[in-house]
Parts: structure tokens; sequence; C-alpha cells
């Protein structure tokens, strides 16, 4: 039983962060009204405290503070000169993210385990909103460890188990009836941004692309609503009813293969890898409807993002995956990665005959079901 919610991990959901650590330090001319200041208490006296900056692609840190005796803290070598993600961070598992504008003075409090317990801050409206995404979804992933905990204790009780689903799927749904909400009071703030990050696009669509036309008119030159809508206008290239994007490439053999190629059949593009865990325990998933189906004009196009060419064919001898198996073995640098602006492995979609889409990441029974609708038509 999975309890784990659609969380995004990187900013903005588009790209990945790398950590370029550019020590400025906090020697040095200071500033008596700093831009982004605090208090910490519960410990941390002394610790230094980093101030990062955040790109749709790498952070960088541009100020550091030390903890004083009082728990205060000030960063005083912060230029703001338009609006951005900023983080201020303890450790790598510790930190908070912040939305600052030239005009802001941040003051934050929080207890010394940052980004864990419940944090405040003032003097910075863009943060403000973007504290409130966080503390709902924090409510969010607190009821998911207890009823996870729940789960594992009580594995064999189905009716108890039913009731966990039945809990979880109702806190699921307030988080959400939140994030659409926040969406729709705040479309054309940054913290629209985080929101959009909890949205699922084939349910809700319209609610990203109202966050992509008001941030558009707000904030057109900035890189991260360039990002954003990017990832916007691939939208509507993979939605439900659209043509997917040819693949073309080299089987196991070498020999060139085009997802085209299976026109007039019903097939299922999966994304996986040899090193990927629940790419290995959903295959045989997938073998099984392969099997089922295959004679009634189901096909699998399987198209891996592994490294290596032995581990690869030795997962698809060893999983049985009797279909078309393609890869460049370029890892995340595969070409397929941002023509399907894949975020994450196992990744699936169905197509029609037509080579349009029929549905996402269908798994297990779900995949019968709707291959036996499809089939019998």
């Amino acid at each position: 039983m999975n309890w784990n919610t659609n969380r995004k991990k990187t900013l903005l959901g588009v790209v990945s962060l790398l950590l370029i650590a550019i020590s400025c330090g906090s020697n040095g001319s200071q500033s008596n009204d700093p831009k982004v200041s605090g208090t910490i208490t519960n410990g941390g006296i002394g610790n230094q405290l980093l101030l990062e900056y955040l790109l749709p692609t790498k952070a960088s840190v541009v100020d550091t503070a030390i903890i004083d005796e009082d728990g205060n803290f000030a960063f005083n070598r912060v230029e703001i000169k338009e609006i951005g993600f900023y983080r201020i961070k303890q450790n790598d598992r510790n930190f908070i993210t912040l939305i600052l504008e030239p005009q802001d003075r941040a003051v934050l409090s929080s207890d010394w385990n940052i980004g864990i317990g419940p944090y405040s801050v003032t003097g910075s409206p863009e943060s403000e909103l973007l504290q409130a995404i966080n503390y709902q979804m924090a409510i969010m992933f607190r009821i998911r460890d207890s009823l996870n905990m729940v789960f594992q204790n009580n594995q064999g009780n189905q009716e108890l188990i039913g009731i966990l689903q039945s809990e979880f799927g109702a806190a699921g749904e307030k988080n959400t009836a939140f994030i659409k909400s926040f969406i729709k009071e705040h479309p054309g703030s940054f913290a629209a941004l985080a929101a959009a990050e909890q949205i699922n696009p084939d349910e809700d669509a319209e609610l990203l692309k109202l966050v992509d036309k008001e941030l558009g008119k707000n904030y057109p030159n900035s890189v991260y609503y360039q990002e954003y809508h990017k990832g916007i206008a691939k939208l509507d290239m993979l939605a439900i009813g659209s043509e997917a994007p040819d693949i073309i490439l080299p089987d196991k053999d070498g020999n060139i293969v085009k997802l085209s190629s299976l026109r007039g059949k019903v097939v299922l593009v999966d994304f996986w890898a040899s090193w990927c865990k629940p790419c290995r325990m959903e295959n045989p998933n997938v073998v099984k409807a392969f099997n089922k189906y295959h004679d009634k004009g189901f096909e699998v196009f399987g198209v891996s993002l592994d490294q290596s060419r032995e581990k690869w064919v030795e997962a698809i001898e060893v999983d049985n995956l009797n279909w078309t198996q393609v890869s460049d073995l370029k890892f995340w640098s595969s070409s397929v990665v941002k023509l399907y602006d894949i975020k994450g492995i196992p990744f699936a979609l169905l197509l029609d005959e037509d080579g349009k889409i029929l549905a996402k990441n269908l798994r297990g029974q779900a995949l019968e079901n709707k291959l036996e609708e499809v089939l019998n038509k």
C-alpha cells in the first residue's frame, strides 16, 4: 500500500537543483537594515546558517550568518534585484524556502530544527503565502505518516486497511481542495508556483494554465515564469487525446526502431530502467497484460533510461520483457526525457491505434481494465 502524496522534490517541478557552494561570509560591511533576519529558539547558538539563491537550474550561497547568543541572526550582504526563491539552510535536510522581493525585510522565527517544525515569517508577503502552503502540506504529511504507521502494524487486517484508505483519501481531497482554492485566490503570485506542483495536470490543467497566464502578466521576463511556461506548453502536447511524439531509438541489437511503426496497435509506451526498483516491481504486471492481450492487438514499447547495455539486456531477459525495447543509454540525458517531460520512472502512456494518448500511468489491474475496455469494444 502506498501512502505517498504527489509531492514534488524540486523547485517548480521542472528541473533539478544543483548545489554550488559560493561562500560569501558575513564579515566586512554590514547593513543595519538586513533584508533577511530572524530568531532561532531551542538550540543553534554559534552555528552557521546559509542563505541560498535558488534558480531553476542551480542553487548558490549568497550569504552566511552566525546565530548569536540570543538566538538572533541576520544576512547582511544580500542584494535582491528582482523577485526570486531563496532558502535559509541549516543542512541538506533542514531548510525553509522564502520568496523575496527587493522591498522585503523578511523576519523569520523558527525552532532550531529548521523546516521540520512550524515557523513564521513576516515582512515578505510572498513568503507568507508560501508559509501557508507549507503549513497545509505539513498537516498532510503528518496524517500520511500516522496512517502509514498504523498500516505497517496491521497489514493483515483488511477491514482496518479499508478504513485507513478511506481516511487517507479524505485527507488528500481536503489537501487538494486547499491547493485549488489557493491558486484561484492567488494565481499571479510566485507562491502559486509551489501550489501548482501539487496539482495533477491531467485533471486540473486549466488551473495550471491560469497560473501561467497571470504570472505571464506580472513577471514575463522572470526565469522562473519562463521555465514554468515551458512545462505548461508541454501539457497540451501530452494531454489525453493528443498524438504522442514519435520516439526513434536503437533496440538492444542496434536496429533503429520508431514508435510510430506500431500504428494500428494499442501500445503501452513504458519508460523504465534496470536500476529502477519500482519499475522492476511493476514489470510482472506489464508481462501479464502483454501475455493476455497481445493476440488482441496490444503491444508494449519499452524505453529504458539505462546507461549500461549489459545491465539493460540482463534485466530484459530476467524480467521476460518480450517486446520492443529501445534506449540511447544516456540515463537522464536521454532525448526522451525532455521530449516527454519525464520527472520520474516508471512512467507509461497508453496509446490508441492512431498513436493518440488514451491514458497515463496505468498500473496493475487498472491497465488490464483499460485494455479490456479498449480491445473489446
